[in-house]
């Protein structure tokens, strides 16, 4: 047994091993940022009900093609800041340093930073600027610069560098900023690096205000990345966007310790290197330690909840059956029988 679990620990190190030479090589390179200043740093929370003022009602967009709903979408996100992958811009705690431009430092260990600019004519400016504002629980958000009327000058358009590979997009429109009769008709959609875009997707944002505020959420295919976010509207009243959103990189699902984007063998190794441990020297939440439920530990718990998701990727509805879900289960008794042994 001691042999086996040896060359679990030498496979699980390799893989981390080659992890970090690609993150160094990149250093290097000047492809990754390093003490780059930003307007803003983000958060892994979207949309906490309990925190934000501009809770989300309405999730204009669901679980379907390049869509995603809010709470997968939440889920993503968290994960994915763990994993310094990335971050909820919430306008609450940040300053514009140019009108055009949104720099923000993402991650858990702030390790990168993201470049968002403005597509549109009219610059940008902080509704509630930051003096007036708490983290995460505030009221703030980002809006035009107000001027004479200028043909689509209002409607938001997010550009992504096809580089960054930004794979999926949250925003929200908070309706208690428009005017008393409704900001109407928005359109969200996102266009990707091959020149495809997605469906339009179109929700009505009435009144009273404060009861419609509306989520927005893309996902790229494989091999594609996001580089236009646009909120398009139908009248000429004004508004503003709230917790702008954003994944580099692979989708991190439930069970996935190594972030690869899939739930398999891999991620099994990672629990059984840990198994059984107190994760808590590694980051709060963190799926690489095996904690996969997050509850300050790793055992058999984490096991059935990576067993359950074998074979997933983002929004995929059922496991893959390769190996079988008794399969599956049979090798989790036999190693966890093995531990007990071992134990006594």
């Amino acid at each position: 047994m001691s042999v086996l679990k040896a060359s679990r620990r030498r496979r699980v190190l390799l893989q981390a091993n080659r992890m970090l030479a690609i993150v160094a090589m990149g250093a290097m390179l000047g492809l990754l940022p390093c003490g780059v200043s930003a307007d803003f740093n983000t958060t892994g929370v979207y949309d906490e009900n309990s925190y934000q003022t501009n809770a989300v009602d309405t999730s204009a967009t669901y679980d379907a093609a390049d869509q995603v709903s809010l709470s997968t979408f939440t889920d993503w996100v968290a994960t994915a800041f763990q994993f310094n992958r990335g971050g909820v811009i919430d306008f609450d705690s940040g300053s514009l340093t140019d009108i055009n431009t949104i720099d923000a430092i993402y991650g858990v260990n702030g390790k990168g930073t993201l470049r968002i600019t403005n597509g549109t004519v009219r610059g940008m400016e902080l509704i509630n600027p930051l003096a007036t504002q708490t983290p995460i629980s505030g009221n703030g958000g980002l809006k035009k610069i107000f001027g004479s009327d200028v043909f689509d000058a209002n409607d938001f358009v997010f550009e992504f560098d096809p580089d960054d590979g930004v794979t999926a997009v949250g925003i929200t429109m908070p309706s208690n900023i428009g005017f008393p009769s409704g900001i109407g008709n928005v359109g969200g959609r996102a266009r990707y690096s091959d020149g495809s875009s997605s469906t339009l997707v179109t929700s009505n944002i009435g009144s009273p205000q404060g009861t419609d505020d509306t989520f927005w959420g893309f996902l790229a295919s494989p091999r594609k990345s996001i580089t236009r976010l646009e909120l398009i509207y139908s009248n000429s009243s004004f508004f503003a966007v709230d917790d702008l959103a954003f994944i580099i990189g692979p989708i991190i699902v439930a069970g996935d310790g190594n972030g690869d984007g899939r739930v398999d063998g891999l991620d099994y190794l990672i629990w059984a290197d840990n198994y059984p441990d107190d994760p808590a020297a590694d980051p709060p939440g963190s799926p690489a330690n095996g904690d996969y439920n997050d509850d300050g530990r790793v055992d058999g718990l984490d096991y059935l909840l990576w067993a359950g998701q074998y074979g997933k990727g983002p929004l995929d509805a059922t496991a893959v059956p390769e190996p079988s879900a008794w399969a599956v289960l049979s090798l989790g008794v036999i190693f966890l029988g093995g531990q007990r042994r071992r134990a006594r």
